[in-house]
């Protein structure tokens, strides 16, 4: 396929019996094979070298305790002209402790995701960006305010409100400096 980066699914096997209001919001994309895409995110990917070599490309240490360090990589890996393709053969299996498989758990990573993408906007100097995260971030914690009644509800997505609220929050927290600690 001629890719610089190739990306396969990651497929979730959870330790427990865990409910699919939780289990949902494990899911991960899914391509075409071959299919170009424009991201990346650790898990299932393989890097040409030679690639890595001429670019220079590394993960960024400021990430190291945050998190957000392979989405970092992504944007440079981009910049540089990386071709990142789905393999949607290359499967692999991604083993899900019961520490992650719980709302509180759902509900710290939208947080922390969040204060890590406006702090990756910073870094790019992407100030439109960062003025349309504030917007959206305003956004998400009224759409959650309201999406809190689907708690009561027996649906599969229960979660999202407190998850919109949650990601709204740390877009608003990344704006003010805030980092949250992951690893």
């Amino acid at each position: 396929n001629d890719g610089d980066i190739a990306v396969g699914p990651v497929i979730p096997v959870f330790e427990d019996t865990v409910p699919d209001s939780i289990t949902s919001w494990h899911s991960h994309p899914n391509f075409n094979n071959n299919q170009r895409i424009s991201y990346f995110a650790t898990g299932n990917y393989i890097i040409f070298e030679k690639f890595l070599n001429k670019h220079k490309i590394e993960f960024d240490k400021r990430f190291n305790t945050i998190g957000g360090e392979d989405t970092y990589f992504g944007i440079n890996a981009l910049k540089a002209g990386a071709k990142i393709v789905w393999a949607e053969d290359a499967v692999a299996y991604e083993s899900v402790p019961q520490s992650r498989a719980n709302i509180s758990w759902l509900i710290k990573r939208r947080y922390r995701g969040a204060v890590n993408y406006v702090y990756i906007l910073k870094l790019e100097k992407k100030y439109l960006r960062i003025f349309e995260k504030f917007l959206i971030s305003l956004a998400y914690v009224v759409s959650g305010i309201i999406g809190l009644t689907a708690l009561l509800l027996p649906v599969k997505k229960k979660f999202w409100g407190i998850l919109l609220i949650s990601e709204g929050l740390g877009g608003i927290a990344g704006l003010m400096n805030f980092r949250s600690i992951g690893y």
